[in-house]
C-alpha cells in the first residue's frame, strides 16, 4: 500500500497544478495531453470479445430470454511520457432489451467501427482547455467527446448517434487501464473522475449495501412475493437485506400489486423498506387504486416509488397526495439530468427522494458520479441494467465512490448477480473469477476490496485469452 501512495503521490503533486492542454490524434492512437507534466494517455489497442452467459430467470425488462449477451471491450493504454507505464482495461458493453436505444447487433457494429477508427489515422481537430481539472476528468471528458462527435454525422451525412452502452463500457475500460498503469485503486481514479480534483489516498468504507430484488409476479400468486421478501430480508439475519425494491405494474389489476405489498408487511411488519417500481405503467387513477388498497402501515413501508405514472405531472400529483416520496428514472435517462421538481412559490419541496442512475443507460459511470454530485440532498442510487457479474463490482465501486464523496450511506440497485447462473460464470474463460460477486445468505453488503479483486482477475484472465490468441491464432470468440 505504501509504494502505491508514493508513486500516487510522485505521479500527480510533484508537478503542482495540471492543466488541460489538447486532445491529438495522431499514429493511429487517442492522445489525451495537459501541459506542464503532461500525462498524455495513447490508447494502443483495441480489441473485442462477444460472449454469452446463462441466467437462472429471465430479466424484469420484459425478455423472456435465458442467457444475457454481452460484448467484452479492452483497451491498451500508455502514457507517452514514462513508457512504463501501459496496462490494459477491460469494459463491458451491454445494452438490454427493452431498456437500451440499441440491440446488441447495433451496439456491435459501433464497437467495430470505434475499433477500425484506433486503428487507423482519423483526423479531428484538437480540444483546449484553460481552467485546471484533474488528469482523470478532462482525460474522460474529452475521451467522451471525441467518441460523441465519431458518431454525429459529420463524416457520412447520418443521424447516427453513439450508444449509451458504448460510450460506458470504453470508459469503464480507459478508467480500468489508467488505475492498473498507475498501481492506484480503481476507487480513487473514479473520485478522481468524477470532480476537478486530486484526491489524496482515500479511507473509504469497506462496503456498499444493497436493495435486495423481488421479482414475484402478483398473477402467479400475490404470497410468492412475501416468501421471497422473508428469504431475502433471512427473518432478520445480520446481513440480510434492509431494503427490499419490488417490482409493480405487472398485472392489469393494480389491486393485486396491493394484496402483494400487504402480504409483505404482514410478513415482515415495519422492519423492513420498500422502494416501488411500476415503470411508468399506471395511469393517475389506477396508481390511486393501488394506494387506496393499502393499509396505513403499509404505505408507510415505501422510502419511495420510481416514476408509478405515464407522466411525470401525474406522478408528482400522486405523490402530493399519498404522501410518498418520488424516485426519478425514467426521466433522468430522457433528459440526460435530475430535474428540480418545486412548489408554486418556488421554494423546492422534498418530493423527489432518489434518482436511479443506470451508467450503462447514461453514458458511463463518470456521468452519473458528476449527477450525484450535483444534487446532494437526493439520494443517488448505482442501478445495474443486468450487466455481469463482473461490471456489477464496477458499479459498485462507482456507488462506493459516491458515498465517499457525498459523505451519504444508502441501498444501491446492485444485487442482480442472482440472475445469472453461477456455474456458466465460474466456467466462463473471461469472467470465472466474478463469481466471487454472487452473495451468500442474502446478505446485502458488498464488500469493495472483493470488487477491486475480481475486476483485477477478469482483466487478467481476458489478457491472457490475447496473448493466446497472439501466439495459436486460436479463439473464435474474439473479433479483431
Amino acid at each position: 500500500m505504501c509504494t502505491r501512495r508514493l508513486r500516487l503521490l510522485a505521479s500527480f503533486f510533484a508537478v503542482g497544478f495540471l492543466v488541460v492542454s489538447n486532445v491529438v490524434l495522431h499514429d493511429s492512437a487517442v492522445h489525451l495531453t495537459k501541459s506542464v507534466f503532461k500525462p498524455r494517455w495513447r490508447i494502443d489497442d483495441f480489441r473485442i470479445i462477444r460472449d454469452t452467459l446463462r441466467l437462472r430467470k429471465p430479466v424484469t425488462t420484459g425478455s423472456r430470454k435465458l442467457e444475457k449477451e454481452f460484448i467484452l471491450a479492452a483497451v491498451k493504454v500508455r502514457n507517452l511520457e514514462d513508457e512504463n507505464l501501459v496496462a490494459w482495461g477491460v469494459g463491458e458493453i451491454a445494452p438490454l432489451e427493452g431498456l437500451s436505444s440499441v440491440n446488441m447487433e447495433e451496439a456491435l457494429s459501433q464497437t467495430k467501427r470505434l475499433q477500425s477508427l484506433f486503428r487507423s489515422n482519423p483526423q479531428a481537430p484538437p480540444s483546449w482547455f484553460n481552467s485546471s481539472r484533474s488528469l482523470m476528468t478532462s482525460a474522460c471528458r474529452e475521451l467522451s467527446d471525441w467518441l460523441g462527435s465519431l458518431f454525429d454525422g459529420s463524416e457520412n451525412g447520418t443521424s447516427e448517434k453513439i450508444a449509451s452502452s458504448v460510450l460506458s463500457g470504453v470508459e469503464q475500460a480507459f478508467l480500468i487501464a489508467v488505475s492498473r498503469a498507475l498501481d492506484i485503486e480503481l476507487l480513487q481514479i473514479l473520485c478522481d473522475a468524477a470532480t476537478d480534483e486530486v484526491h489524496r489516498p482515500l479511507i473509504a468504507s469497506a462496503y456498499v449495501e444493497l436493495n435486495g430484488l423481488i421479482s414475484s409476479n402478483p398473477e402467479q400468486g400475490v404470497e410468492e412475493a412475501a416468501k421471497e421478501a422473508l428469504l431475502l430480508h433471512s427473518n432478520g439475519h445480520r446481513y440480510g437485506y434492509r431494503t427490499l425494491k419490488i417490482k409493480l405494474g405487472r398485472s392489469m389489476d393494480p389491486t393485486l400489486d396491493s394484496l402483494m405489498v400487504e402480504g409483505i408487511q404482514q410478513a415482515l411488519g415495519p422492519n423492513i423498506s420498500l422502494r416501488g417500481d411500476a415503470n411508468r405503467a399506471w395511469s393517475l387513477d389506477k396508481a390511486q387504486i393501488f394506494a387506496s388498497g393499502l393499509s396505513k402501515e403499509s404505505l408507510r413501508l415505501f422510502e419511495y416509488l420510481e416514476e408509478p405514472c405515464q407522466t411525470l405531472e401525474n406522478s408528482i400529483s400522486f405523490s402530493k397526495q399519498f404522501n410518498v416520496p418520488l424516485a426519478l428514472d425514467e426521466t433522468i435517462d430522457e433528459r440526460g439530468g435530475i430535474p428540480s421538481i418545486g412548489e408554486s412559490d418556488g421554494k423546492k419541496k422534498k418530493i423527489i427522494k432518489a434518482a436511479i442512475l443506470k451508467p450503462t443507460v447514461l453514458g458511463g459511470a463518470v456521468k452519473c458520479m458528476r449527477l450525484a454530485l450535483s444534487e446532494r440532498n437526493t439520494d443517488s442510487i448505482i442501478s445495474s441494467a443486468f450487466e455481469t457479474p463482473f461490471t456489477q463490482a464496477y458499479f459498485a465501486l462507482v456507488a462506493g465512490s459516491i458515498m465517499e464523496l457525498n459523505r451519504r450511506r444508502v441501498p444501491h440497485g446492485l444485487g442482480t448477480s442472482s440472475w445469472y447462473d453461477r456455474r456458466s460464470v465460474e466456467e466462463n474463460s473471461y469472467l470465472s473469477k466474478a463469481a466471487a460477486m454472487f452473495q451468500k445468505n442474502h446478505e446485502s453488503l458488498l464488500s469493495l476490496r472483493v470488487c477491486e479483486r475480481v475486476i483485477e482477475d477478469c482483466v487478467v484472465a481476458v489478457t491472457e485469452k490475447f496473448d493466446q490468441k497472439l501466439e495459436t491464432d486460436s479463439g473464435p470468440r474474439f473479433r479483431d
